[in-house]
């Protein structure tokens, strides 16, 4: 059974979740695993949208420069489901075939999210550890505490594995920023640990989301943080800093 990996976020966008996904997936295919990336920032019926669909579109642009233009590029299959469907059965199919499926959620609690988190193996919370994006966490907290609820109710009782992983940050930032440090102590530990790989959030990594590759397609030197992430969702890497930390506890 394939490991399920799944990137979310609070209310807020924008935060490098998609591209994040999108350079995980890349890194998988160049390592030579199957890898099958969810997209589930499809549109909302009600609201009459498509979702900005960033995994998908970087799928196809993927596969056209396969096919098209001939680059040597691992190949990875995308899937287009609804945030406002049950999804959890799916990536259970999708996980008996695929070394990892990734999954790339909405800025938001739909559907969708709250039944991948019953499956998910890690779900990683990317964030630029500032006060603008600590507050929109609240929620997603929150959500996490009612599914672990729900799972106790239902004999199935286990702890969710999440994840903060500081990304668009400094290449000196610690953890024990007080003001970070103070924030996660009160507000995070409960729900989630802190990841030990930090994401530069450079061009190349921007550019490589809206053109279909990846990071280790091009042997960009900032690949080795992706190299780090996967031996963090292997455990074979530890965490920076584990779910439950009390504050004042040792960084």
């Amino acid at each position: 059974m394939g490991r399920i990996v799944v990137f979310a976020s609070g209310s807020k966008g924008g935060v490098g979740k998609s591209a994040t996904a999108a350079n995980l997936c890349g890194a998988l295919a160049f390592k030579g695993y199957s890898v099958a990336l969810v997209d589930t920032d499809t549109g909302l019926r009600d609201q009459g949208n498509n979702g900005t669909r960033t995994a998908s579109n970087w799928c196809a642009a993927r596969n056209y420069l396969i096919e098209q233009e001939g680059q040597p590029y691992v190949e990875v299959t995308s899937y287009m489901l609804s945030p406002e469907e049950k999804i959890h059965s799916q990536l259970m199919e999708l996980a008996k075939t695929n070394d990892y499926v990734v999954v790339d959620t909405p800025g938001s609690a739909h559907t969708a999210l709250r039944s991948a988190i019953l499956v998910a193996d890690v779900i990683y919370l990317p964030m630029n550890c500032s006060r603008a994006e600590f507050m929109p966490l609240s929620s997603f907290f929150g959500l996490i505490s009612e599914v672990e609820e729900l799972l106790e109710m239902s004999g199935n009782a286990r702890s969710i594995d999440a994840r903060l992983l500081p990304i668009r940050i400094p290449a000196n930032w610690r953890p024990d920023n007080t003001e970070f440090y103070q924030w996660f102590s009160e507000n995070a530990a409960p729900y989630a640990s802190l990841s030990s790989v930090k994401i530069p959030f450079i061009k190349v990594l921007c550019d490589s989301v809206g053109q279909g590759w990846s990071l280790h397609d091009v042997k960009d030197k900032k690949r080795a943080s992706f190299d780090l992430l996967i031996d963090e969702i292997n455990g074979t890497r530890g965490l920076m800093i584990n779910r439950g930390v009390e504050e004042g506890s040792a960084v």
